[in-house]
């Protein structure tokens, strides 16, 4: 009798397995059986207003050295104070990532 329960823990355990092992067999999708979503509208204007948005950051800080003079004049500082501005802009950007 012993060896009776065993032989049917074993048949168990086998189609346990096999049942597992199909569950997880990677689908085919051209059999429909796993949905194909194409990238929406929505996700390129995200795409391209995040680009456009990081080309404008990273632009504004190369180019800081040409608006560093315009900088000087309007806020008739020294040239110290007014380098903080730059400082800032460069120190938040490396903060947040890049």
């Amino acid at each position: 009798m012993h060896e009776q329960d065993i032989a049917d823990d074993n048949k168990a355990a086998v189609a346990s397995v096999t049942q597992c092992q199909s569950e997880t067999k990677p689908r085919n999708p051209k059999q429909g059986s796993v949905p194909f979503k194409t990238d929406s509208r929505h996700s390129w204007i995200v795409c391209i207003a995040c680009s456009v948005t990081y080309s404008l950051t990273v632009g504004f800080i190369y180019s800081i050295g040409v608006y560093y003079v315009t900088f000087l004049e309007v806020f008739e500082q020294s040239a110290g104070v007014t380098a903080w501005i730059s400082s800032l802009n460069m120190g938040m950007l490396c903060l947040v990532g890049r």
